[in-house]
């Protein structure tokens, strides 16, 4: 445990204050359908964490094995808190800021569904920028076990999972302030993926018609800054000191970015938002945070 811990589990903390006086506030009822495995899966890996760090093993890099399971047990709580806090925020019915978005498009002449229309056209490369953009879900494990069972680089580790708190954290705070419908919404076009489960979960929490919330159902509500092209960059830079994954995870995520707005999926002024979200996480943790992992554990 040291003080950058304790600083995810504050934001952590602010989060489900957020989740619950958002749902209390505007009405909302959470399903929660399977607490038991949330809980119980969140309370497993803190007990492997517990066991590694009463037995670390006989070499200091295997304290990283420990805080692995906490990074892991840190993932697993986020990743309950933060899906239903979309839809808290969605709830204040804030304006939209979709003719903003467009406006900041149209300025630099670019216009997404076009591009979407295009796509949809070429299947074979809408497949490819597909199976791209479904492969976050994978990539977000990729460093927790890597550089912890495999690299055992530690500082690399609590890293990314600072980047991944604060990042929540901010995507929550702007679907809040700014709501965006969507450029397929906004311009009425029909985007080069599915998003039918997108629109109606937004389209009925922001209507006020959908109050009861069931976790089976919950789709990401946020497009502005986008989630997505933020978790690419940040799995990316986790593994930049590994060659053979930067190989592969950098054309990857590439097609990723480039598909969330290429496929009308969202404004390409969403970009510059997750790029200016991005330099401020990364500004913070090189300049304050990265100290907060310190004293390492004595041998």
């Amino acid at each position: 445990m040291h003080r950058l811990t304790a600083t995810l589990l504050l934001i952590q903390a602010g989060m489900l204050a957020f989740d619950i006086i958002g749902f209390r506030i505007n009405g909302l009822s959470y399903e929660w359908t399977t607490p038991g495995a949330d809980l119980g899966l969140t309370l497993g890996l803190l007990v492997c964490w517990a066991y590694f760090v009463a037995w670390p093993g006989r070499q200091p890099a295997d304290w990283v094995i420990a805080e692995m399971f906490l990074a892991f047990a840190l993932f697993s709580s986020i990743s309950a808190i933060a899906p239903p806090g979309q839809y808290a925020a969605v709830a204040f019915k804030r304006p939209l800021i979709d003719p903003w978005l467009a406006a900041a498009d149209a300025a630099i002449g670019v216009h997404v569904g076009t591009w979407a229309v295009w796509v949809a056209g070429h299947r074979w490369f809408l497949y490819i920028l597909l199976y791209a953009y479904l492969s976050l879900l994978a990539q977000f494990f990729l460093p927790l076990v890597l550089l912890g069972a495999w690299y055992r680089r530690r500082a690399d580790l609590w890293e990314y999972v600072f980047h991944f708190h604060v990042c929540s954290a901010i995507t929550l705070a702007c679907l809040a302030i700014w709501p965006a419908h969507g450029a397929f919404v906004h311009y009425g076009f029909d985007p080069a993926f599915d998003l039918s489960r997108f629109v109606e979960q937004f389209s009925g929490v922001y209507s006020g018609t959908l109050t009861t919330i069931r976790p089976q159902d919950m789709d990401g509500l946020v497009s502005m800054p986008s989630f997505h092209v933020a978790g690419a960059v940040m799995v990316t830079w986790a593994l930049r000191h590994s060659r053979f994954w930067l190989a592969i995870l950098l054309p990857v995520n590439v097609l990723l970015t480039v598909a969330t707005v290429i496929t009308g999926t969202h404004y390409v002024a969403d970009l510059f938002g997750t790029a200016a979200m991005c330099a401020f996480s990364f500004w913070v943790y090189r300049r304050v945070a990265a100290r907060w992992i310190d004293p390492f554990p004595p041998v």
